[in-house]
């Protein structure tokens, strides 16, 4: 069994299995593998026993890439510090949908970890679902203060979320919804110098 990891990246290129090739993606039955995944090293060996399991190298990458294309910087130095600030503050807005889930498993699980990871949907029942599969006590045992929050009947979230960091604020921010409203209070809940 086998998986691509569809973020080819070939020589600077955005095409895709799936998307710009004719012949590979999709519900295929059988395909014609591009070079360009065999030259990138893009053709996984799968050992899962379900298959879904490889279909998740996409967007995962995709959470991961995020991760580590934060960048912080010091005010008066031009140094760029990649990844999230470890030991740092991270919300996770609209976090409770696939994409989130997967946020929430590899800042758990990543070598770098927050201190106080803040997970926000206004969905009760996937934000139910997400604590049922990290909990805050698996959290706990790796280091990090988990916080599952349901900011639809918040008066005022922006203000709550920013109490629960003690007015420090987050040094990263993650949002999951393409929704203007939650994007802009993303920037609004990062410290100053946050990503």
């Amino acid at each position: 069994k086998f998986a691509i990891q569809p973020a080819l990246n070939y020589k600077g290129s955005l095409h895709a299995p799936g998307y710009s090739f004719p012949y590979i993606g999709g519900d295929a039955t059988y395909i014609i593998i591009p070079n360009e995944v065999m030259e990138m090293d893009c053709l996984l060996e799968y050992k899962g026993e379900a298959f879904y399991g490889g279909s998740l190298a996409e967007p995962m990458s995709c959470i991961i890439g995020a991760f580590h294309a934060a960048y912080h910087t010091i005010p008066g130095k031009y140094i760029h510090n990649m990844g999230i600030i470890e030991n740092g503050n991270m919300a996770i807005l609209a976090g409770a949908g696939p994409m989130g889930l997967g946020a929430i498993d590899y800042a758990l699980h990543s070598d770098r970890r927050p201190k106080l990871l803040v997970v926000t949907d206004i969905n009760e029942v996937r934000l139910k679902r997400a604590s049922s599969i990290h909990t805050v006590d698996e959290a706990k045992k790796r280091g990090v203060e988990l916080k599952y929050i349901n900011t639809k009947d918040i008066e005022n979230p922006e203000e709550y979320l920013i109490s629960i960091t003690s007015g420090e604020r987050y040094n990263d921010v993650f949002v999951f919804a393409p929704v203007k409203e939650v994007i802009e209070q993303g920037l609004r809940l990062l410290w100053k110098w946050g990503q």
